[in-house]
């Protein structure tokens, strides 16, 4: 299980004192399932993954993972534009302790990405960023992996990640703002909503819930 508790979290707003992101809150989440973050911009989806992952710390509470957990894949912090995709991969499999040729070789049968790995970053599409990243990171072996903001990547790859979790008996947190996409998705679901998590077993009851309370956050 994922244990959150008594986790709260909040950051400074400029001028305008404190934003609370999540008022304390204890809930554990399945580990068997693909679980779904629903939440509007900014509500905190992407600061909730970054506390699964352990990047980012609550203010208060604790969060309780499986030992081997991803980063954040779709963060934008695992990759350096300034470095080609070629370095780039070198410097994950340093990273996690694994064979550069194998990682290269693991992701050309992947087939996610047509990324020029010779070319630094910078000079390549978004798209093909995102691809090499969450491809890079889903054929490392984690107990868990964390994909943030999933409406940006390409549906066939995302479908291609999950599956490749599935069959490593691995789990899935993944956030979108999409409620599409968590009724392709998802198994379980926690809305963010009001600075509270809202957890559901039922799919639908959750997309219902987030479509009829989907105002703005004015907090």
């Amino acid at each position: 299980m994922i244990q959150l508790l008594e986790v709260a979290k909040s950051y400074w707003k400029g001028h305008d004192g404190p934003k609370v992101l999540f008022s304390p809150a204890s809930m554990e989440l399945p580990l068997d399932c693909r679980i779904g973050v629903l939440g509007q911009k900014g509500a905190g989806k992407s600061t909730l993954l970054q506390m699964l992952s352990g990047n980012i710390p609550p203010d208060h509470g604790c969060v309780l993972m499986p030992d081997e957990v991803s980063p954040v894949v779709n963060s934008g912090r695992l990759l350096y534009p300034q470095l080609s995709g070629a370095e780039n991969v070198q410097f994950i499999a340093r990273i996690y302790g694994v064979d550069v040729e194998r990682l290269l070789i693991a992701l050309e049968a992947f087939q996610a990405t047509d990324i020029n790995f010779n070319q630094p970053l910078r000079l390549q599409s978004i798209d093909r960023r995102r691809s090499l990243e969450t491809a890079m990171i889903t054929v490392l072996p984690f107990d868990c992996y964390l994909y943030d903001d999933v409406g940006f990547l390409e549906p066939n790859l995302l479908e291609r990640c999950f599956e490749a979790a599935y069959q490593r008996h691995a789990s899935v947190v993944f956030s979108t703002a999409d409620p599409r996409l968590v009724q392709r998705f998802a198994e379980f679901v926690v809305v963010i909503k009001g600075a509270s998590l809202y957890p559901f077993h039922e799919v639908e009851d959750a997309v219902e819930f987030f479509r009829t309370n989907d105002a703005p956050d004015r907090n």
